[in-house]
């Protein structure tokens, strides 16, 4: 559930102009509509989910999507007289560590939800994320080496094409080149989500207090490697490689039409992102709990902000 939380966040990054704020001012319906899949809410968690979800939304827009925005002046800055390595590099720490600071909110909420799950709820979870992981599989299940090569390629130059504008021949021969070492790896981060799924199955299964649920699954969230298997790890590290030369080659590849058309995009980000931050509620939220209360009320609702209930 985390991973497609963090795409529902960072979505609007896939979007443009009045589109970024579209989907960013829609986030309180698109996430529960992503978590949806994963599990069916009682009353009770379902109102939790709602008032805390409210809280991380307030939190991301006035303290995270300014970072954002310098980060891509930033990034246009470096792009603008060509891109090293190193620029590369701490752009990709950048994102990172967005990512490590969204997943830090998630992760109480997810562990207080976990923790107040019926049998019947942990079961059908279980069925839900099977039924995810094998949808996952599916597009690519027939597909031999050189299929899941085929496909890795039109998704990159797909990629490409949406921040610059068509590819050059000369681009293009080399995303097909950069394919021919690409090894295919969708399968095997399927079998590690699936290791790391079954771990926190059996953390649920354990009905542990809350507490020591949310330092279990606060740590398999920070170290997601221990369940990668030192085949998927190997070839995770190599594939990085390939997509950090070929971005850099390609970075120093540019039409100036193309480098326009970057640059036009990352700064309407920016300039979104600025304008969603400066648009925010006055008011901050109070944070919502469960389990995680000052005071646990066997099992109700409580603000932590107020300590009253939710409801």
């Amino acid at each position: 559930m985390h991973r497609h939380l963090l795409l529902a966040l960072l979505a609007p990054v896939l979007l443009s102009g009045c589109g970024v704020k579209l989907a960013y001012n829609n986030l309180d319906r698109i996430i529960p509509w992503v978590v949806d899949d994963y599990i069916e809410f009682d009353d009770l968690q379902e109102e939790y989910f709602e008032a805390e979800l409210e809280s991380i939304l307030y939190w991301h827009r006035t303290t995270q999507l300014s970072v954002y925005a310098a980060s891509l002046r930033h990034f246009d800055a470096d792009l603008s007289d060509g891109l090293t390595l190193e620029e590369l590099l701490t752009m990709e720490e950048q994102v990172l560590d967005a990512s490590r600071r969204i997943r830090g909110r998630f992760v109480p909420m997810a562990a207080e939800i976990l923790h107040s799950t019926s049998l019947q709820q942990r079961l059908d979870i279980k069925r839900r994320f099977d039924r995810r992981n094998a949808k996952y599989l599916k597009p690519i299940a027939d597909l031999d080496i050189d299929g899941e090569r085929k496909r890795w390629r039109r998704d990159f130059q797909d990629g490409f094409e949406f921040f610059v504008g068509r590819a050059s021949r000369a681009q293009a021969d080399r995303i097909e080149r950069i394919a021919a070492d690409y090894v295919p790896e969708e399968r095997m981060w399927i079998e590690y989500r699936e290791r790391w799924q079954r771990r926190v199955f059996a953390l649920m299964d354990q009905q542990l207090s809350y507490p020591e649920l949310l330092l279990r699954i606060r740590e398999m969230v920070d170290h997601r490697e221990r369940w990668y298997g030192a085949e998927y790890d190997e070839v995770m590290r190599r594939n990085e490689r390939l997509y950090r030369g070929l971005a850099v080659d390609l970075a120093n590849s540019l039409s100036e039409r193309q480098q326009r058309a970057l640059s036009k995009r990352l700064l309407a980000w920016a300039k979104a992102f600025e304008a969603l931050a400066l648009d925010a509620d006055p008011q901050q939220p109070p944070l919502a709990c469960m389990a995680g209360c000052p005071v646990y009320a066997g099992g109700a609702g409580y603000s932590s902000n107020i300590n009253q209930p939710i409801r």
